[in-house]
């Protein structure tokens, strides 16, 4: 997994691109929790995720949770096939939306 992240007007747009899984969850899960914490807003782009794997998903709903949490916004942006596919497999599209 690699990530870019770039700043707007108080909202945070962090792209990841290739393999999201269970041996990229650690510094995936800092590099989104850092984005989060100095942001109003943060975008997820997911249009270059190649895989997600249940690791990788549950780093993307515990920073969901976490900016719900703090009063913040977490949107995913970009899905890609990847992304869209494990998703629906566990009914997470509508929180995500």
């Amino acid at each position: 997994m690699t990530t870019k992240g770039r700043a707007k007007r108080g909202c945070t747009r962090v792209s990841m691109e290739g393999a999201v899984t269970i041996y990229e969850a650690a510094s995936g899960k800092k590099t989104l929790l850092d984005a989060l914490a100095a942001a109003k807003e943060l975008e997820i782009d997911v249009s270059g995720v190649t895989e997600l794997d249940s690791a990788g998903l549950q780093v993307l709903v515990m920073v969901k949770r976490e900016a719900l949490a703090c009063g913040k916004r977490a949107t995913l942006v970009g899905r890609s096939p990847a992304v869209t596919e494990v998703l629906q497999a566990y009914g997470l599209a509508a929180f995500f939306a």
